[in-house]
Parts: C-alpha cells; structure tokens; sequence
C-alpha cells in the first residue's frame, strides 16, 4: 500500500468518517514490515496505549523514527537530514494535528526513504473537556479559494462533514483539500521547489491555525496559502 495521493486517499476513501463534530480520521499506528510503511495521527497514537509515532534528532544530522503498534510490534528506521532536507523538515513539523506516514526499503528496514506529512482538522484528538460553540467553524469554499480553521471546524457539531488539511511529502510534493457540510470539495497540488513559501506554510499549520488556500479551478495548481496562528483558533 504505497500512498502516491495520501491526503486523496484518506479523504475519500474508507479513512474519513464523521462524528458528532467536524470529520475525524480514526487513524491508530498501523504498521507494514513486508510493503516498507508505518502511519500514524498524532492525536488519536496519544490516547492508544502502547500505540505511538515519533522522530528525534541525535544531533544536527541524523534523524530516527519509531513506530509502535497497538499490539506492541515495532519498527524503526534512521534518515540524513543533509542528504534528506524535506525529512527533516517534515519531522521539526510534527504536531498533534498531524498525520505521519513513513516509509523505508523493506530489505533494508534501518533506512528512511520518505516522510509524508498532513497537518489537518480531521487528525485532530477528541477533547477530554467541555468544547464550546465553534464561532468559525465553518469551511468556506468558492471557485479558486477555500478557508477553515483548524480547532472550529473539527469541534463544530453543526458541521459533521467539514474538514481541511494539507499534505507534504519529503520529496517535496504538496497537496491541499477541503471540504463543507454540502459535500463540496476544494482541492489543489504544488511542490516545494516551486513554491517554498507554500511548503513553510504547510509546515506551520496546527491546532491553532486558520488556513486559506488559493489556487486556479482550471488547473488544480496551488497558488498561494495564509495560516494565521491565534489564540481565538484553539477551542
């Protein structure tokens, strides 16, 4: 299973399902030795006993990540942060609106190939706590531009089928998708190297971000995004 769409897939397929609040993606760490994978959303690894995914430095060049399923299997593999800069940012960007998957060379399971990383609403963890009326909990898409913020829409009961999220792979492809109550659907793609600006932004989104996103209908090309971080965002 080898995700070339991840942020595609998860959103339309059998990954999305609605709760009493925006949508939420029940992702535990799922793990395979034979295929080179490993996935994980933050949120939901925190909450699993023995479930988790994470990444830390050594020092300034190398970088090992860990995946521990829920029944306790194991996998771990060691990137270059000079030879794999996209790697290493993606995993400085982890955050618990985060979705991580992580691949490596099924023969050569110690090695790292590729991080794909999507901060979104949907990944977000249920709140242990009172959560209040969502004021921005809405998504609000029209033709080449779609916004949302992060905490509001995915705690926003008036709302069960909104969410937005962007994804970020190590080799530097991005993609961008959201969704309103009605269904509709709001999607684009760019890269890094074209737009660095774009990719930073990706990175930055967390729990208490507003994303807008631009891009052009005819085309499905990113053009630009604004992550706002306040305050106001976190519910």
């Amino acid at each position: 299973m080898r995700f070339s769409k991840l942020l595609l897939t998860l959103a339309l397929a059998g990954f999305s399902v609605s709760s009493v609040a925006g949508v939420k993606q029940y992702v535990v760490t799922t793990i395979s030795w034979t295929e080179g994978w490993a996935y994980s959303a933050m949120g939901e690894a925190r909450f699993n006993d023995r479930s988790s995914l994470f990444c830390q430095f050594f020092d300034e060049v190398t970088i090992g990540c860990v995946a521990t399923s829920a029944a306790g299997y194991s996998v771990s593999c060691r990137a270059n942060a000079v030879a794999m800069p996209g790697f290493a940012r993606n995993v400085r960007a982890m955050n618990s609106a985060s979705f991580v998957a992580l691949y490596w060379d099924p023969a050569h399971q110690g090695t790292c190939t590729d991080m794909h990383l999507i901060q979104g609403s949907q990944f977000l963890p249920d709140p242990d706590f009172y959560v209040p009326y969502a004021k921005y909990g809405t998504i609000y898409i029209s033709p080449g531009v779609a916004a949302g913020v992060l905490s509001a829409v995915r705690y926003n009961n008036a709302n069960p089928n909104e969410f937005i999220s962007c994804e970020i792979q190590a080799n530097g492809y991005m993609a961008c998708m959201a969704r309103d109550n009605a269904g509709t659907v709001a999607a684009c793609h760019a890269t890094e190297a074209e737009n660095p600006s774009f990719a930073d932004a990706v990175r930055s989104i967390n729990e208490l971000s507003r994303v807008i996103f631009h891009f052009d209908p005819a085309s499905g090309v990113c053009s630009s995004i604004d992550v706002y971080q306040s305050s106001h965002h976190l519910l």
